[in-house]
């Protein structure tokens, strides 16, 4: 008979023990006890070690899976090996459909420029970052962050991925240039035509002065009075027409801000 059991020792101590009991044809029992106090100890250390590595495992494939990054993973081979929910909706795929890829092999990390980074990453371990106007083989037309880099696993080199989605990002930068490309073109507009105001402006303005003071000379016939006046009345006229363009200009511009 074999068994484990535990004793009292007497100073109140318990160890663990194996018992070994043979029954001898004479009918006496022989029976032997060996200490495994410290083997139990041990054991128990390595339960406990064991335990902490699955919930500290478990604590991160949980951290893993629901990261709003998305997460991927791939052999050096290309197959992949771990895509996390946030990955599929970035590509708008599925989790099972990421992970029946190879990334040797998507046409669209090829056309997108992300393929040569992610070699390079795989190759030297130094992080490659990109951003990248992709269609994925899912058919969804993204602009994505991606981070490749690369780990050790099993003996054989990993390529890890990290993802987001930056669509809304580049578009509102898109707007904003939009927008700038736009306020500069109105203030080129208006400098061109302030420009072209001013110059127009100082013609008949020249002329009225001009003519005033000839008004001024003395012994003038009344003819030339006559002349020097219409003169001037039409460098008015002039410069109220060119007034009124200033102003219609104006309200055009208010408009189309």
């Amino acid at each position: 008979m074999f068994a484990e059991i535990e004793l009292i020792k007497k100073d109140g101590n318990i160890i663990s023990s194996d018992l070994n009991a043979v029954l001898l044809p004479d009918g006496f029992v022989y029976a032997s006890c060996r200490n495994i106090t410290e083997r139990k100890q041990a054991e128990e250390v390595l339960r406990q070690s064991k335990q902490k590595i699955s919930e500290a495992l478990e604590f991160n494939r949980k951290i893993l899976e629901t990261s709003s990054i998305g997460i991927l993973t791939y052999k050096d081979s290309g197959q992949c090996t771990f895509a996390n929910k946030a990955a599929g909706k970035v590509g708008g795929a599925t989790v099972k459909q990421l992970l029946k890829q190879n990334f040797h092999e998507i046409p669209s990390w090829k056309k997108s420029g992300m393929y040569e980074p992610a070699i390079k990453a795989l190759g030297t371990g130094i992080e490659q970052l990109l951003e990248v106007n992709v269609v994925s083989s899912f058919g969804k037309d993204v602009w994505l962050s991606l981070s490749f880099s690369s780990f050790l696993s099993e003996s054989e080199q990993h390529l890890l991925v990290f993802t987001s989605d930056i669509t809304e990002r580049k578009q509102a930068e898109s707007e904003l240039i939009k927008a700038k490309e736009k306020a500069e073109e109105s203030d080129r507009l208006k400098s061109a035509f302030l420009t072209n105001m001013s110059h127009e402006i100082r013609t008949p303005m020249n002329g009225i002065l001009g003519f005033a003071e000839l008004l001024k000379e003395p012994n003038l016939t009344i003819n030339e009075q006559q002349d020097y006046i219409q003169t001037m009345q039409i460098s008015g006229a002039r410069m109220l027409k060119i007034s009124q363009k200033f102003l219609q200009q104006q309200a055009r511009q208010k408009k189309q801000e």
